[in-house]
Formats: C-alpha cells, sequence, structure tokens
C-alpha cells in the first residue's frame, strides 16, 4: 500500500509542475528531456551494486527497458500533438482510458481474479475518467484526427503492460537498473528529437531547473510504481492508482490553482472515490 500511496504523491506532483511550466516560462519539450537524463543519473547513483553497461545489455528485462523508454518520450510528444490537433479532452480520455490494456493483461496473462465488484469499480473508474476530462466549454475535435488519441491509447497501455511483464517475469531485485535504463533510452530519443525540431530555444535556467525537478519526480513515480506492482494485482493497482491521481489532481487544481470544477467534474470525483472501494474490496 505504501508504494501506490507514492506513486499517486508522485505522479501527482508531476502533474502539479507541469501546470507552473508557463508561469516561469519554462520550454517543456527542453524540460521533458532534461528530465529524462536527471531521472537516469538519479537510479544509476541509488544503484549500490554499481552494474557494468555490458552486463545490463545481457539482463533479461534489457529489451522492456528500451521499450518502455522509448514509449516515454514518445508517448509525451504524441499526447503534445493529440491534444493539439484532435482536441484536450478526447486526448486526456483516451490517455486514462489506456488502463484498461493493463488491466485486461491482468485476467488475461498475470491470472488476475475478476470478480464482480472489481469489474464494476473498473467499469466506474473509466465513467470517473471521462467525467474529470469534461469541460463546460464545449470542443469538437477534428475527426481527420482521432487517430491520434487511439495511438495514444494503445501506446501508454503497452507502456504499461510493459512495465507489469517486466516487473513479473524478468525483474529480481534490479529494480533501479531497470528505472535508469529506461529513461536513459527515453533522454536518447528525446536528443534527437530535439535536433530534429525546426525551432530550438536557447535552454534558460528556469527550464534546466524545472526539468531537473521534474526528473527527480518522474524516477519516483516509476520506481514505486515498479515497486508498487509486486505489491498487489495489476487489475487492482493500475485503476486505483490512475484515478486516484485524476482525483486529486483535479481538487489540487480546484483549490490552488483556482481551477473551476462543473457539476460533472464534481461527479466524476465523487465516482473516482467509489470506484478506489470497489476495486479495492
Amino acid at each position: 500500500m505504501i508504494f501506490l500511496l507514492l506513486v499517486i504523491i508522485a505522479s501527482t506532483g508531476i502533474i502539479i509542475m507541469f501546470r507552473m511550466f508557463p508561469r516561469f516560462n519554462v520550454d517543456t519539450d527542453q524540460a521533458i528531456t532534461i528530465n529524462y537524463i536527471t531521472a537516469a543519473l538519479i537510479g544509476l547513483l541509488a544503484d549500490s551494486t554499481h552494474t557494468p553497461v555490458s552486463q545490463l545489455t545481457h539482463s533479461s528485462w534489457f529489451l522492456f527497458s528500451v521499450l518502455v523508454g522509448v514509449i516515454l518520450i514518445i508517448g509525451f510528444y504524441l499526447f503534445a500533438l493529440s491534444a493539439q490537433k484532435a482536441g484536450v479532452a478526447v486526448t486526456a480520455i483516451s490517455s486514462r482510458m489506456s488502463v484498461v490494456i493493463p488491466v485486461a493483461a491482468g485476467f488475461l496473462l498475470f491470472g488476475d481474479v475478476a470478480t464482480s465488484t472489481k469489474l464494476a469499480g473498473i467499469m466506474l473508474a473509466l465513467v470517473a475518467f471521462y467525467f474529470t476530462s469534461k469541460t463546460e466549454k464545449a470542443e469538437k475535435a477534428d475527426k481527420r484526427y482521432l487517430y491520434l488519441p487511439l495511438l495514444l491509447f494503445v501506446a501508454i497501455g503497452i507502456n504499461d503492460t510493459s512495465i507489469k511483464m517486466a516487473q513479473a517475469k524478468f525483474i529480481t531485485d534490479d529494480y533501479f537498473e531497470f528505472v535508469y535504463t529506461s529513461f536513459f533510452f527515453a533522454f536518447l530519443v528525446g536528443v534527437i528529437l530535439l535536433f530534429f525540431k525546426k525551432k530550438t530555444r536557447k535552454i534558460s535556467f528556469n527550464t534546466v531547473i524545472g526539468g531537473v525537478l521534474i526528473g527527480a519526480i518522474n524516477f519516483c513515480s516509476i520506481f514505486f510504481l515498479v515497486r508498487g506492482l509486486t505489491t498487489m494485482p495489476v487489475s487492482t493497482f493500475m485503476p486505483v492508482y490512475n484515478v486516484s491521481v485524476v482525483a486529486v489532481s483535479s481538487l489540487w487544481g480546484f483549490a490552488v490553482f483556482k481551477e473551476r470544477l462543473s457539476a460533472l467534474n464534481w461527479a466524476g470525483i465523487a465516482l473516482a472515490i467509489l470506484s478506489i472501494i470497489l476495486i479495492a474490496m
């Protein structure tokens, strides 16, 4: 339970940090790339085994770490592009609904038990995702780009399932190595994407600080996620984790950033709490 609470706190912290970036003129693309090398270095320094790189490449989980790292950074750019082209609401909903993929994998691949109470809780969580993502201002999605949120849905779902697969089948006690290797490959892809970007701003001090702070929190988020998946079934952990982050970040936005919540948003938060209770029963 402690790892679940810690990953919820860390993931909510990442969302809060992103919301603060515009206030401090932080270049998000650059900060994201800095975040990944920061997270990789934190994991490397925290790893007391100091495993040689040559040994890491022969680890049974190595290919999964590459996959996770690549999808982490690609998923971020895909989210940004989808929000711009297809709409913010449909993008947010698709990213959160992707939880059905690791949940289905839990039932089909990892022996999770699909009780009626848990299934009801998962269905309520999906409704909660939809309600909390809806805004009062009507937003028309551009049908030409609806493939983008679909790709995002698949990418995030595959990423979460890959983390679970690596944890369940290949990782023994080398959690640090898996996490910092994943972040290192995310950093490499991020550098390549920045290189091909037509207009790149000069990296500012605020961007560096923002990237380092996000990196520290992001490392904690993924590390606690991997560790947390060892403590309970993925079909329980992932829905509770995701719906908790949505509820807590929405409440934080209301209390601190003075964001307005509609009646539908409040209903979504209430359903989120109820879904957590049902899934955890």
